[in-house]
């Protein structure tokens, strides 16, 4: 019975716990990404509202945070998708039966 329960815990609760820190690493560099881009934005509007007629705007930074945001946009889309199929694949793993117990309910 100890064979079967490592089993399971290799091919159901570790792609589990796996994939459920890639969705919310996945998550985690969604919102990083969306922070670089709300930044420049948030710069974009508060420039455009304040310093419009002051002439000390910094103008030369406001497209700064696209290619952060690129980024953690690129790497947030395979943790996310790859941490949902870990956690799929567990689950399977999980409410399947045993290799051994369909044999033996079969004969």
């Amino acid at each position: 019975m100890t064979g079967m329960g490592s089993r399971r815990l290799v091919t159901g609760i570790l792609p589990l716990v796996g994939g459920a820190i890639g969705v919310l690493g996945g998550a985690w560099a969604f919102v990083e990404g969306l922070r670089a881009v709300i930044g420049p934005a948030g710069r974009i509007w508060l420039l455009s509202f304040t310093t419009l007629f002051s002439g000390s705007a910094d103008w030369a930074s406001v497209g700064d945070g696209w290619v952060a945001a690129l980024a953690w946009f690129a790497a947030s889309l395979p943790l996310f998708c790859v941490g949902w199929g870990a956690i799929i694949a567990g689950m399977n793993a999980l409410i399947q039966p045993p290799a051994a117990d369909a044999v033996d309910a079969d004969s």
